[in-house]
Parts: C-alpha cells; sequence; structure tokens
C-alpha cells in the first residue's frame, strides 16, 4: 500500500524505469514498500514534505523588521492565513490573534521558494508574534521531474543491491528483514539533481 507521502505510484515507476512487470506479480508490492522507503528518505535529505499532506502546516515567527519571510518547508502552494499575536491574557495566558487579510496588507507567494512578501511597503514588526498557516509539497502527479527521477534512479540501484547483496545493512521490507543503506546508495549525481529543492538553515 501506497504511502501518504509516496512520489509516485508503482505504475508511475514503471513508466519512468522501463521495468516490466505483470499486474499480479508479486515484485510490485516489493516496489510499493520501496518506493515508500525512498520517499521518507529524499523527505529527510531534502528536509520538506514534497507530496503535500492533507493538513496546513502552522509555523510561529518573530517578525525581523522586513517584508519577507521564506517558510521552513520550502514552498507554499496557497496561505490559509496570517495573523499576528495581539494580547495574552494575564490570568490564563490566553493569545488574542488578528488576522491580516490579504485586501489591509497585500502580498505575494513565491509558490517554488517558499517566499511571502509584502508588497505595499508593510513589513514585520521586530519582536512582533505571527502566525502563518498553509498548505506545502506537491500533489502526486506534480512532483517535480527530478525528484521523481532520483527516486526512481535510487529504486533501480536498491533492486541491483537487494539482488546482488551489496550496501545491504538492516530494513525491513515488509514481512521480510532485508536491509540496505539509501544514504550510501545516494551519488553526487543524485545530490545535484536535488539540490535547488533541498532547504537549507
Amino acid at each position: 500500500m501506497a504511502a501518504t507521502n509516496a512520489i509516485m505510484t508503482v505504475d508511475q515507476y514503471l513508466e519512468r524505469s522501463g521495468d516490466k512487470l505483470d499486474e499480479q506479480s508479486a515484485d510490485r508490492i516489493q516496489i510499493g514498500l520501496l518506493i515508500n522507503s525512498v520517499s521518507d528518505h529524499l523527505e529527510n535529505y531534502l528536509q520538506r514534505a514534497i507530496v503535500a499532506p492533507a493538513a496546513a502546516v502552522t509555523e510561529y515567527i518573530f517578525g525581523h523588521a522586513g517584508p519577507d519571510y521564506y517558510c521552513k518547508n520550502g514552498r507554499i502552494n496557497a496561505l490559509t492565513s496570517l495573523k499576528y499575536q495581539d494580547t495574552v491574557d494575564a490570568n490564563d495566558g490566553t493569545i488574542t490573534w488578528t488576522l491580516m487579510s490579504a485586501g489591509d496588507y497585500p502580498r505575494s507567494i513565491t509558490a517554488e521558494s517558499g517566499k511571502f512578501e509584502f508588497v505595499n511597503g508593510h513589513v514585520f514588526t521586530a519582536g512582533q508574534r505571527y502566525e502563518f498557516i498553509y498548505t506545502t509539497g506537491w500533489e502526486v502527479g506534480s512532483v517535480p521531474d527530478p525528484i521523481v527521477l532520483v527516486g526512481v534512479m535510487l529504486i533501480k540501484r536498491l533492486l541491483k543491491s537487494l539482488d546482488d547483496k551489496e550496501g545491504v545493512t538492516s530494513k525491513s521490507i515488509g514481512d521480510q528483514t532485508t536491509s540496505y543503506d539509501l544514504a550510501k546508495l545516494m551519488t553526487a549525481r543524485h545530490r545535484d539533481m536535488l539540490r535547488k529543492y533541498k532547504v537549507v538553515g
């Protein structure tokens, strides 16, 4: 079964890799599990959600007296809301947030870089606390080609490693305890292909 963060389906892998499998082949299950493992590994390596999660992401930041902010996930599909912290109840600590509407605070969003920027002279107030709620990641089928291609290449290397018993260390696949080290299977070429999608800092 495909994980919710799987960057491709088994059929998409087969189409990109050129591998041929019968619809009923047990190898489809293994490939599906490898897709899940590779998807997890690439998310960890890139430090970002690749496939859009069902729920929106919430970030809290302190203003820096500038007009822009780069979200931690490295991509913004849509901004659900932006609020600033208004008051904190002295008795119970309840926080009151005030919505910063697009009409009152015009902004631009660069989806690929995750950049938010006020466009009419507004800036974030230094030390002021803000709440960003946004959706991130790509829909399945829209994941950038370099990420999918690296995934395909890693799966092909994994299949070869499992056959040759090379690079195998200790990772469970389904009911079998066959092991491998994905980090060791990544090459400089893979890292270069992923460079623009890696969140730094």
